[in-house]
């Protein structure tokens, strides 16, 4: 069986969009996450947080240059605006709840054989620490939609942009009233992480 991991206690950020980080994704908009229901009619959705700095890292990656001194896709003053950095804890405090851990050996030995057609798709020739921080949606969404129907709450996951730092898909059957929202906060330039992370892809920001 797949290894599974308690439910966290430290606090978890999620860095969204004005005007609140914390709002489900709305229906309409299902199917572009990493783990989100693949199905026409998707029955879950799925919220994706993390350690804060591997917030950034995920949500930057995009924007790293091409080439040494070319930006193809700048971040802006506006995109630096809109964006809201999210603290909050999971109020699980009878331990029921069950979240998939993608870090386990446990889950390596199980996913190289019941999910081996789509890792021979995706020329991936075991399922290791690289297929579990995949981005690769064509192996990551059935992932997603065999724990939400084996009733796992949801999925920890490591960032593929440094190997020490999780990620949290949390499934809409985690219902609001139990994540508990610690503070809500507008993303400013001068944050350490995000400056740390610019700083070390290259990053320009706006002035």
């Amino acid at each position: 069986m797949p290894g599974e991991v308690e439910t966290p206690t430290d606090p978890i950020y999620r860095l969204g969009r004005w005007p609140r980080a914390l709002e489900w994704p709305r229906w309409d908009r299902v199917g572009d996450g990493r783990f989100d229901d693949p199905r026409m009619a998707p029955r879950y959705r799925v919220l994706y947080a993390g350690d804060r700095r591997a917030c950034l890292l995920e949500k930057l990656a995009p924007y790293r240059p091409s080439h040494p001194g070319i930006v193809d896709l700048p971040i802006t003053p506006s995109w630096i605006a809109s964006r809201r950095m999210a603290t909050f804890t999971l109020a699980d405090p009878e331990r029921r709840w069950r979240w998939l851990d993608l870090r386990s050996p446990a889950t390596f030995a199980d996913f190289r054989h019941r999910f081996a057609s789509a890792l021979d798709a995706f020329g991936y020739r075991d399922y290791d620490l690289a297929a579990a921080s995949s981005d690769e949606r064509g192996l990551t969404r059935p992932i997603g939609l065999w724990a939400y129907q084996k009733g796992y709450h949801g999925i920890r996951y490591p960032t593929r942009h440094d190997p020490d730092l999780n990620c949290w898909a949390i499934f809409s059957v985690v219902d609001g009233a139990r994540i508990i929202e610690i503070e809500d906060v507008p993303l400013l330039l001068d944050d350490l992480d995000l400056r740390w992370v610019a700083t070390n892809w290259d990053i320009p920001l706006p002035a």
